[in-house]
């Protein structure tokens, strides 16, 4: 519906939670931020992000490339910050 204020669905939030905290963490010396990217790619893989649904509205197939994409990202910056090759 246009003009919704509809909050977005549970699993969408904790993968934005996800990548926030990584992104908070990612200078953080400890390995909690690898810990957190892995977790992030394991629940994305779990829920289909990375795959077109058919029929899928053109706004949330954009959406879930753009979130794939900046998952995909993070993977790369936390890989070379910790001077490993990425998990995707």
């Amino acid at each position: 519906m246009p003009g919704s204020t509809k909050p977005p669905e549970m699993p969408t939030f904790h993968i934005i939670d996800s990548e926030y905290r990584v992104t908070i963490r990612i200078t953080d010396r400890s390995r909690r931020a690898w810990f957190i990217i892995g977790t992030l790619i394991r629940i994305a893989r779990a829920m289909d992000i990375y795959r077109d649904v058919p029929g899928e509205r053109a706004f949330l197939t954009q959406i879930r490339r753009r979130l794939c994409s900046s998952i995909a990202s993070l993977d790369v910056y936390c890989s070379f910050d910790r001077g490993s090759i990425p998990s995707l």
